[in-house]
């Protein structure tokens, strides 16, 4: 997998990140959006949103615009079966995710913030990315596949010799 030892992914793009140190250098942790917020910003517009105080330009505006950072994505994959957690990426994730793109093009990141993503995520020789599901589930769900149809890889986010993330450009 190739290395991003680039800041690119803190102004733009979709990266999933682990490390306190980088969320530190994009918000504050009190500042990390939820994603239920997240999800009613893109996928119900801005009406609702607006109705129930989740304001992603807010939340932009905290980062100097440039990213919005989202949280519980990873408790969120915990609460399904396999099969339901493929079926919700697949279906309101990665529509999300393609709102948030659209609304903001190139002008914001998007970052999930999986404090144990380390430990949860699979790269094959490959460089296909899987997620390992919590137990009792002993699956692995084919996170690339179903969220950029690995036809591109995502690169690890560097900060020194340390991965940190992953940054993709853009879901097409």
């Amino acid at each position: 997998m190739k290395e991003l030892r680039d800041t690119v992914w803190q102004r733009r793009g979709i990266s999933w990140l682990w490390d306190n140190t980088a969320l530190d250098h994009v918000c504050k942790a009190h500042e990390v959006g939820s994603l239920r917020q997240f999800l009613q910003a893109t996928l119900y517009g801005e009406e609702y949103p607006k109705a129930t105080g989740c304001s992603l330009e807010r939340s932009l505006e905290r980062s100097f615009g440039r990213a919005f950072v989202v949280g519980g994505l990873d408790t969120s994959l915990d609460l399904l079966t396999p099969e339901e957690a493929k079926t919700w990426l697949r279906e309101d994730i990665k529509k999300a995710i393609k709102a948030f793109q659209q609304r903001w093009a190139e002008g914001a990141a998007l970052i999930f913030w999986l404090p144990r993503g380390d430990s949860r995520f699979d790269i094959s020789s490959t460089d296909v990315l899987t997620w390992r599901c919590r137990p009792p589930y002993g699956d692995k769900i084919d996170f690339g596949r179903i969220l950029w149809g690995q036809c591109d890889y995502p690169q690890h986010i560097m900060q020194g010799d340390k991965k940190i993330g992953f940054f993709y450009p853009r879901l097409s």
